[in-house]
């Protein structure tokens, strides 16, 4: 019985056999070599994951990595927040200075001048030194308001001064 020792372009040598390269594997994860070719495993590597054909190769936006898997979309009950170092992650409840878009799952950027905000657009809190007089953040408090500093230590504009 003889055996294939080398394959002409576009074929892989495979079980002893010639196969093209695009062959999918009978069980388990197609891993492409560096020569293009191509090794049939239980798992991927480290730092790969298979797609949707079982083919191992990197997590790549707009997927990510979330329990070791690598998914486009977080889990039921949470949210996609890409931090300051551009890595996504899943989390329940998105951090100050963003609001949790429903609609798309995911953790949106507040306007610029507020510090934390519903819908993105109605601020609930302010960068200092500015004032909240909802759903806006302003350099000073309208005519007939006063300066009161809230919960969250910003300022808020009222309109009496709270008992105290």
């Amino acid at each position: 019985m003889s055996h294939c020792q080398k394959c002409k372009t576009d074929y892989c040598l495979y079980k002893d056999r010639c196969v093209p390269k695009n062959t999918t594997c009978d069980s388990g994860y197609k891993v492409i070599l560096s020569d293009g070719c191509f090794e049939c495993k239980d798992k991927c590597p480290d730092g790969s994951y298979p797609d949707e054909n079982n083919v191992c190769g990197p997590c790549v936006k707009p997927k990510f990595v979330h329990n070791n898997e690598c998914i486009k979309d977080c889990p039921e009950g949470s949210y996609k927040y890409e931090d300051l170092n551009g890595n996504i992650v899943c989390v329940r409840a998105c951090p100050k200075k963003y609001w949790e878009n429903t609609a798309q799952k995911k953790c949106d950027r507040c306007k610029a001048d507020c510090e934390d905000c519903e819908n993105g657009e109605e601020c609930t809190d302010c960068k200092s030194p500015r004032f909240l007089v909802k759903p806006d953040c302003l350099n000073e408090c309208k005519n007939g308001t006063y300066k009161h500093k809230n919960a969250h230590g910003g300022w808020d504009c009222v309109k009496n001064c709270p008992e105290g």
